[in-house]
């Protein structure tokens, strides 16, 4: 893991010095966190669902973040104009497909998102990246059911084909492929199942690290990241909402001091 630590320690400076502008088209319930998180790494959080100017602030931005969330007719428009701008703009986009397969109405927004054009980063539980790619059952509300981690493993290889995104199946344990490659992570603590909106985290700081290397590393050390801060945060943290705050302020100090929190000593 000494590739990991040293990318960490390179590109977390490289986030809080660039300051780079994240579009997040973020959902109502971890709209507030999902900001906190990016701008506890050092970037620059805009939250703008507005059809009236979603184009106007994809041109600026580094990445764009797309989060199915609580959609509605306003805000789906919105993420498709945002898709089409950034198509056209060739700026990087990370997809977090929240509930797909819990209703057929996100399955549909989802698929017309990827024919809008091309994502970089897909990151879903595993029974909505299994829903994304087809299956059926895998999704109880915004919940992935128990899946088998073969069956998750081959349908994250076949989606990430066919969408050409690198795309992550987090869980118990989170798998990440780009197509051809795969590679699975431990990490992070049980009571992040228990605390609402981790998944949008783990997407958000993606967009992050996406913004200054490949999508493949983005993926791989953001939910690195976030598994280091689930595991600091969880042994000072009583119930799930100081584990909330305790992960954010984490997040802030890997950014503020990593060589200091990311010693040779951690495992990570």
């Amino acid at each position: 893991m000494t590739a990991v630590k040293n990318e960490l320690r390179r590109l977390l400076p490289l986030i809080r010095h660039e300051r780079p502008l994240i579009h997040h088209m973020a959902n109502d319930v971890t709209l507030t966190a999902v900001a906190d998180a990016t701008a506890a790494l050092g970037a620059a959080p805009i939250m703008s669902r507005s059809p009236d100017e979603v184009s106007e602030l994809v041109k600026q931005a580094a990445v764009v973040v797309i989060n199915l969330g609580t959609p509605s007719r306003r805000t789906n428009d919105a993420r498709l104009q945002a898709m089409r701008e950034a198509s056209y703009q060739k700026t990087p986009v990370v997809l977090d497909p929240v509930g797909v397969g819990g209703t057929e109405h996100r399955r549909e927004l989802a698929q017309t998102l990827l024919k809008e054009g091309p994502v970089d980063i897909i990151r879903g539980n595993r029974g909505e990246i299994v829903a994304l790619a087809g299956g059926q059952g895998t999704v109880r509300g915004v919940d992935s059911v128990e899946l088998d981690g073969a069956r998750v493993r081959e349908t994250a290889l076949q989606l990430s084909k066919q969408t050409g995104a690198v795309v992550a199946a987090t869980g118990r344990m989170d798998v990440v492929t780009n197509g051809i490659d795969w590679i699975e992570l431990g990490g992070g603590h049980p009571m992040m199942s228990r605390s609402v909106g981790m998944g949008c985290l783990a997407t958000s700081v993606m967009g992050c690290f996406r913004s200054v290397t490949s999508a493949f590393s983005a993926t791989n050390l953001g939910l690195t990241l976030l598994s280091l801060a689930g595991e600091r945060a969880a042994r000072q943290s009583a119930g799930t909402a100081n584990f909330r705050l305790n992960i954010l302020d984490w997040l802030y100090r890997f950014s503020e001091a990593p060589e200091a929190v990311i010693g040779l000593d951690e495992r990570i």
